[in-house]
């Protein structure tokens, strides 16, 4: 189960941020600005979930880094 969800996680990123760079770079920066905070705290919370189960952090992307 884990290594499934850990797999969802990262093709959620790479699809994410292949939507991202298909935009006109005005778009994809606003999109950038707009979801970048929330993306870091929903991995943030993703993570400390996964520091209490004893499981490593997910991978990190630009949008989930502060």
């Amino acid at each position: 189960m884990d290594n499934e969800t850990e797999i969802r996680w990262n093709m959620f990123l790479d699809n994410f941020e292949n939507m991202l760079d298909g935009l006109e770079i005005e778009f994809r920066d606003i999109a950038t600005e707009l979801l970048r905070p929330k993306m870091h705290l929903f991995k943030k919370m993703l993570d400390l979930d996964r520091k209490n189960k004893g499981l490593k952090p997910f991978r990190d992307s630009f949008l989930t880094q502060a």
